[in-house]
């Protein structure tokens, strides 16, 4: 009846492994994933207990809205029931994004050091950026979203 300790990132689209230890539990888990900011039931997801541990895998799947864009890393929390046994919360989990992108033209020959701006749809977000000398942009931990770049006048 103790946590574990879980994943406190995560990506859009990776799988996470929820986990917990489960001492003096003989049938299965119930693993409920949780929304942080509204408190609301995601999904619950069976699973069996494995010696003294059980566990589930879940995925967050960004789901773009016009409408409402998100604003920051949307962060998730899980809790773990059985029979017999008191409940178990996890701590915190933020689901962030990666980019990358990869400048070339027909030729295939990669187009270094250009300067663009970086924007996350409906939002205020920008970032101003440049591919290296070999065409290519890695952002890591970006607000999940629909993003679009635009390139500097003048720049090749």
């Amino acid at each position: 009846d103790s946590e574990d300790s879980s994943t406190s990132k995560g990506l859009v689209g990776e799988v996470l492994k929820l986990s917990a230890e489960t001492k003096d539990v003989e049938s299965g888990v119930t693993f409920t994933v949780y929304n942080k900011a509204t408190g609301e039931e995601v999904t619950s997801i069976g699973a069996d207990v494995a010696g003294d541990k059980a566990e589930a895998e879940w995925t967050y799947h960004y789901k773009h809205d016009p409408e409402n864009p998100l604003k920051e890393k949307p962060k998730f929390y899980f809790t773990v029931t059985a029979a017999k046994a008191k409940e178990l919360k996890s701590g915190d989990v933020e689901i962030g994004q990666n980019i990358k992108i990869v400048v070339k033209d027909i030729f295939d020959e990669s187009y270094g050091e250009l300067k663009f701006v970086l924007y996350q749809v409906g939002t205020d977000n920008s970032t101003n950026c440049n591919t290296s000398s070999d065409g290519l942009f890695e952002k890591e931990d970006l607000v999940p979203g629909k993003y679009e770049i635009k390139f500097e006048k003048g720049d090749k």
